[in-house]
């Protein structure tokens, strides 16, 4: 970001107060230059503040760039797997805890029956379609034959 000007200097002036030829409520030139001039003046000083504030602003952007670059780093760490050692524990307890709530509200049961022509047949939810069923048939396999065998 640019810096902000230097402060500008108060305008220097020095008038005579002289007394207006009438009394009245109109003000001589040298009244209205000194009160212009007076006006200037507070804005040269309000606009030199409002540079301060600029540079003030700069720096708070700065710490906050800083921090908000730090809690990148720090997400990007979590995100690596640089803190798993942290919260590992804590997740595998809580899954030995859950794991039945979680596997019953998942997994749907097969069941086992005979079919209208006398078979028999498992009965597979919809949602077990990645999973094929098979029976060995091979009687020389004696670890096989007969059983139900899943495939997946």
């Amino acid at each position: 970001m640019n810096q902000p000007t230097p402060d500008v200097a108060p305008f220097r002036y020095y008038v005579q107060m002289v007394l207006p030829a009438v009394y009245g409520d109109e003000l001589s030139y040298y009244e209205v230059l000194a009160k212009v001039t007076e006006k200037l003046n507070e804005v040269i000083e309000n606009l030199n503040k409002q540079g301060q504030n600029v540079n003030d602003l700069m720096v708070f952007y700065n710490q906050l760039k800083a921090q908000v670059d730090n809690l990148e780093g720090e997400v990007d760490a979590i995100k690596n797997g640089e803190y798993v050692h942290l919260y590992l524990d804590s997740i595998i307890n809580w899954i030995d805890a859950n794991l039945q709530c979680l596997v019953a509200r998942i997994v749907k049961f097969v069941c086992f029956g005979l079919g209208d022509d006398g078979h028999f047949k498992a009965y597979i939810p919809a949602t077990w379609q990645f999973l094929q069923f098979d029976t060995g048939m091979n009687p020389d396999d004696s670890t096989t034959y007969g059983h139900l065998i899943i495939k997946w």
